[in-house]
């Protein structure tokens, strides 16, 4: 995680990294998907130290959020913004638990990793940055 904050914050320019938030959010949840297919570990662990590059996402859009907040408003929009991180974060981890009881924990890691890339296209649209600089 932090090889992909710091290569994202200090490496690349603020245009690309507006570019990049959505296909990060995809590239998080991309190699559980794999686990539905039972590969063999090694795979398994290169795919997903791929994908913790994709927690650069929250470098941006956390970026974006205080671009778009007024400084008055900055520490509220930032607590917030963790609070929030903090609820759903709980909820899908209920949620997780509950899919693996009733099937198993690979079924279920997938299961919500192809949630969360259905929700990220989803709201694609409105994660650009164009569209959030326009609001």
């Amino acid at each position: 995680m932090p090889a992909g904050d710091i290569a994202v914050g200090r490496f690349v320019s603020r245009q690309w990294q507006d570019r990049l938030g959505v296909p990060l959010c995809l590239l998080l949840a991309a190699p559980f998907l794999l686990l539905a297919l039972h590969p063999p570990l090694p795979v398994l662990l290169a795919a997903v130290t791929v994908a913790a590059l994709g927690y650069a996402t929250g470098l941006i859009f956390q970026d974006r959020l205080m671009q778009l907040t007024p400084d008055e408003l900055g520490g509220h929009a930032f607590g917030l913004r963790g609070s929030g991180l903090l609820a759903t974060r709980s909820v899908g981890a209920a949620l997780a638990g509950t899919v693996a009881e009733r099937t198993s924990p690979a079924t279920a890691i997938a299961m919500l990793a192809a949630s969360s890339r259905t929700v990220t296209l989803l709201l694609a649209p409105g994660l650009r940055s164009g569209t959030a600089a326009a609001a």
